[in-house]
């Protein structure tokens, strides 16, 4: 073999080498579950975008979403993964987002499956404002306040999603800390909605349709209200039974 062949060869198994590194890297820091900041996100393989005076965002498609809540801010920040983002479809009208993903060359995968099987849904992080509403549908979301902002709310609409409240670290099942949420509001169509142990919310409001569940890992909530149907599945902790309300659907949600 020629010298220059040999130079060749040993150059592109370098770069090769120092990108699958910097791969291993950022999916080593996914699942340590760390939160990156917006900065972070520009200076790794993601494509940002911001936008202001927004009150209403739309995810439709196999994404796996972070949010982060900024409430210092007035801007909605984005960041996709690069090597996809050629994938997602903008369109805004008004004061509404929708991030639009065409499923047809996916698996998309059932509401109930397990945290792991998501891995191959686009990456997507939000860092919000606070918002009237945010649509999910065909979705894995993890709603992150690790850096306990207070006085932080969401309002969701989740369809054939798997959403977790509250920071998930799959390697520690550990709470060292208490993640603060004020009032959550989610009406659920044929989704699965967590609430995980380090999280304590003032206020939870839930409409549960067509086969909809929730799973309370050990949180902490002042006082809740739980609206489902016949098909609707609570998995429900002791120390929370004396403060949720339950009420019964008669008809699903169309």
């Amino acid at each position: 073999m020629k010298t220059s062949d040999k130079i060749l060869i040993c150059s592109t198994l370098s770069v090769v080498g120092i990108l699958l590194t910097l791969e291993l890297l950022h999916y080593i820091k996914y699942r340590k579950g760390e939160t990156l900041g917006f900065k972070d996100i520009e200076r790794l393989d993601f494509v940002s975008r911001e936008d202001t005076g927004i009150h209403w965002l739309v995810l439709d498609g196999p994404m796996r979403t972070t949010f982060y809540p900024d409430g210092l801010s007035d801007r909605l920040k984005i960041g996709v993964d690069r090597s996809r983002a050629s994938e997602i479809r903008y369109l805004r009208h008004g004061d509404t987002l929708e991030l639009l993903m065409d499923s047809r060359h996916y698996h998309v995968r059932s509401a109930y499956d397990n945290w792991f099987s998501y891995g191959d849904y686009l990456a997507v992080h939000v860092f919000f404002p606070p918002l009237r509403g945010i649509r999910i549908r065909n979705g894995f979301v993890t709603l992150n306040n690790e850096e306990c902002h207070t006085g932080i709310g969401a309002a969701l609409e989740l369809d054939s999603t798997q959403c977790w409240l509250g920071r998930y670290d799959p390697q520690h099942d550990s709470a060292t800390y208490t993640e603060p949420w004020d009032t959550v509001s989610v009406r659920s169509i044929n989704s699965n909605f967590i609430i995980n142990r380090q999280v304590h919310v003032k206020a939870l409001d839930l409409r549960l349709d067509n086969k909809s569940e929730v799973s309370d890992r050990f949180s902490l909530i002042d006082t809740a209200y739980i609206r489902g149907d016949s098909t609707a599945n609570l998995m429900l902790r002791g120390r929370n039974f004396g403060r949720i309300h339950l009420d019964h659907v008669v008809h699903s949600a169309p």
